[in-house]
């Protein structure tokens, strides 16, 4: 394998999804990644493989117990330590060739011991805003890989036509990892899947369980209301007889006779009423 221009180091990374994506970065750039101490996953679980796509098998990956033993390893590079307290900014670092690019854990980052024996080598990435303490790893990482690189001069490979690396970013759905024991479904059955999905959002809106026609309307009228099994739709002259019901319960209110009073009838309480006009005028 072609000597790595650069190394990067991450110590006791914790989040697959950022070690995977490192992975990507790494192999873009013609970088070595280098895996050290306890890690807080198994680089064979899917969110460390799915982020990497199917780059991760391409990555040239190197596992270490600690940090000395990578130093020893790499006897004449520069190891840079990475942190949010650092001395130098990674714009002024003089990075060289097969220099050491180092990044503590998500959670804590490396060690203030560490990061202060270090003296000239501990590197920040300028940051504007005193709201954040620190970046992303993967992000941190970009910045710093990318910044080293533009020193020593960037090499830019257009991919060959028809090559894998000429496809787009997206991972082919077929290599998305699965569960063990699974085979990765079929274009037929992700076509009878999303169907079901489109019948199942259909059905919420259309009392019939069926997706509607396309112009159709789901707000029934009254004769197309699923009746009671044992009782049929109501007829026109049965929602008549309805209709005149209920507007004589709702005459009855003011009328004890129980029905809408006629043009010029008396009711009990009009009879009252006339009874007491008169008394004030007499009075």
């Amino acid at each position: 394998m072609e000597r790595a221009r650069l190394h990067l180091a991450l110590v006791e990374p914790v989040i697959p999804q950022n070690t995977g994506n490192i992975g990507r970065i790494a192999l873009a750039f013609g970088l070595r990644l280098h895996l050290v101490g306890p890690l807080g996953f198994s680089i064979e679980e899917k969110a460390c493989r799915r982020a990497g796509l199917d780059y991760w098998k391409h990555v040239d990956l190197a596992r270490w117990d600690d940090l000395a033993s990578l130093e020893r390893s790499l006897e004449g590079s520069t190891l840079w330590i990475f942190s949010a307290h650092g001395k130098t900014s990674v714009t002024e670092a003089p990075f060289r060739e097969g220099d050491v690019l180092v990044f503590g854990n998500e959670a804590t980052g490396l060690p203030r011991e560490q990061v202060l024996a270090a003296g000239e080598r501990s590197v920040r990435i300028p940051i504007a805003s005193p709201r954040v303490r620190s970046l992303n790893l993967a992000n941190a990482v970009s910045i710093g890989a990318y910044e080293a690189l533009r020193r020593l001069g960037l090499r830019d490979v257009p991919p060959d036509a028809g090559s894998d690396a000429d496809q787009d970013d997206a991972v082919p759905i077929d290599a998305r990892p699965t569960r063990e024991g699974t085979e990765a479904p079929s274009a037929q059955d992700r076509s009878d899947r999303s169907h079901a999905r489109q019948r199942r959002a259909g059905s919420r809106g259309n009392a019939g369980g069926h997706p509607p026609a396309n112009g159709e309307n789901t707000n029934r009228p009254l004769d197309a209301t699923p009746p009671p099994e044992t009782a049929e739709a109501p007829s026109a002259q049965d929602r008549s007889g309805r209709s005149h019901a209920r507007q004589r319960r709702a005459g009855s209110r003011g009328n004890a006779g129980g029905h809408p009073p006629a043009d010029g009838e008396k009711t009990a309480f009009s009879g009252e009423l006339e009874r007491g006009q008169r008394c004030a005028r007499s009075s």
